[in-house]
Parts: C-alpha cells; sequence; structure tokens
C-alpha cells in the first residue's frame, strides 16, 4: 500500500482486491489500468465493459 498509493492513487479497498489476487496467484481483470499498471507482481488484464 505504501509503495503504490501515491503513485497510482490506490485506496485501502483497491490494494485489498489487489493483494488477495497476488496471495492467490489469481488474475484481477479491472477497467481501471490506472491503479493496477505500475504493480509489476499482479498478474491483470484491462477489460471493457460492453455497456459503456
Amino acid at each position: 500500500m505504501e509503495e503504490y498509493a501515491i503513485k497510482s492513487g490506490i485506496k485501502l479497498a483497491d490494494a485489498l482486491v489487489f493483494a488477495a489476487a497476488c496471495e492467490h496467484s489469481i488474475r484481477l481483470c479491472s477497467a481501471n489500468q490506472k491503479h493496477f499498471r505500475r504493480i509489476a507482481s499482479l498478474d491483470a488484464k484491462v477489460f471493457k465493459p460492453d455497456n459503456l
């Protein structure tokens, strides 16, 4: 949290979700690329909802 909060704007709720994904070695799918793009240890995939 300390390492990425200022750089990417991650708040506590996002940090907990990202930490859980990392801890369980699962891919995180999110439409919010801004918050996770700097976290190298996170396996993340950007998705774009069809209804937007």
